[in-house]
């Protein structure tokens, strides 16, 4: 048995080997950081199926209708997001994904084919899971002005979200459509902006709706305060904050491109959470400031969709107008109605979409 220093490190031998550039070499520590990164996709991307899935079934149990817009947007958000992970999944063991072709980025043609359209519908999917959520989104904020603010400010927010949204889609859309042409066509550069701008701009459309349904919290406890009607107790508020105004998505979506070593990862579980956060932050969406019990459920409420409704003054909004004279004669007035490519000459990581 041969005997070696303790202050060696075998995870710094060379391998030698042949790749698309000639005699190559690699070290273990690099062959070790892509297991661990492949392992660390699967775990994440495992969870996104399976939360996805309870999510699914729980949204079915609790929702008093399946016809509804909203209901129908959060549920395509969910099926999309599962089926993307899936199809991710997929990625992981085939083998443009494997460690023979990320380190000698020499494909396999017998496979090639397949495991290049499987790549393709990966990322079409991570598309239209963007535009799924970036439509709900849109609705969410047209409901959040329904009913007790001006038709003007509803509508100019609305067209501004909505035209946020479709340069969001647009951009993903030609991105994911070049990654596809570079995947056929070697020739055809892979723009290094297209890693990063159309995250950006996804990442801001989130902050925008969580930023809306924040400021409808804060309108809210001070609405209620003026009508001296019930009020948010401190849970209540923290739990709305945390839970049902994208606000953790949003960080982590931020988290997402500011450079940090687990940045994809981190922007993988952002998109879990919010496609999750879409149900919550839907029901807070359509909540009316104004009703006598203070709750953040909407007409979504946690109950029996067969059994009669019980609450149904404070889960729709309220159809009445009326104006209250403060103590200073001022005159307040309510009428309530979230691919794989070829590189040359690097190994790299960021692959697909998230």
């Amino acid at each position: 048995m041969e005997e070696y220093s303790d202050s060696f490190d075998p995870s710094q031998q060379l391998l030698n080997f042949t790749s698309l550039y000639g005699e190559t070499d690699a070290t273990f520590a690099e062959l070790d950081d892509y297991h661990f990164y492949v392992v660390k996709y699967a775990i994440v991307y495992g969870a996104r199926i399976g939360v996805g899935m309870f999510c699914t079934l729980m949204l079915f149990v609790v929702s008093k209708s399946w016809k509804t817009p909203i209901f129908v947007l959060n549920q395509s958000s969910l099926i999309l997001l599962i089926i993307h992970s899936g199809f991710y999944i997929h990625y992981l063991t085939n083998q443009f994904s494997s460690l023979t072709y990320m380190f000698t980025r020499i494909p396999n043609e017998t496979h090639a084919g397949v495991d290049l359209r499987i790549n393709v519908v990966t990322n079409t999917l991570y598309a239209l899971l963007i535009l799924s959520i970036e439509i709900s989104l849109i609705y969410q904020v047209f409901v959040i002005f329904k009913g007790v603010y001006e038709n003007s400010l509803r509508w100019i927010v609305t067209i501004f979200t909505a035209l946020f949204a479709a340069a969001v889609v647009a951009i993903n859309f030609y991105v994911t459509t070049l990654q596809s042409v570079s995947m056929y066509n070697s020739n055809v550069d892979f723009p290094r902006w297209a890693s990063n701008v159309p995250l950006i701009l996804f990442a801001s459309s989130v902050n925008w709706a969580c930023l809306l349904l924040s400021l409808k919290l804060f309108f809210a406890i001070k609405v209620r305060r003026s009508l001296g009607l019930r009020q948010f107790d401190t849970f209540h508020i923290l739990a709305i904050m945390f839970s049902q105004t994208l606000i953790i998505p949003s960080i982590l979506i931020v988290l997402g491109y500011t450079g940090t070593r687990d940045r994809d990862s981190l922007a993988s579980l952002g998109f879990l959470l919010i496609v999750v956060s879409l149900p919550f932050s839907s029901m807070w969406a359509a909540t009316a400031n104004n009703s006598n019990i203070p709750t953040s459920t909407g007409s979504f409420a946690w109950k029996n969709r067969y059994s009669p409704s019980t609450y149904s003054d404070d889960t729709t909004a309220v159809s009445k107008s009326f104006t209250i004279m403060t103590a200073k004669d001022e005159c307040f007035t309510t009428d309530t109605e979230g691919s794989p490519r070829f590189i040359k000459g690097d190994r790299t990581s960021e692959d697909l979409h998230f």
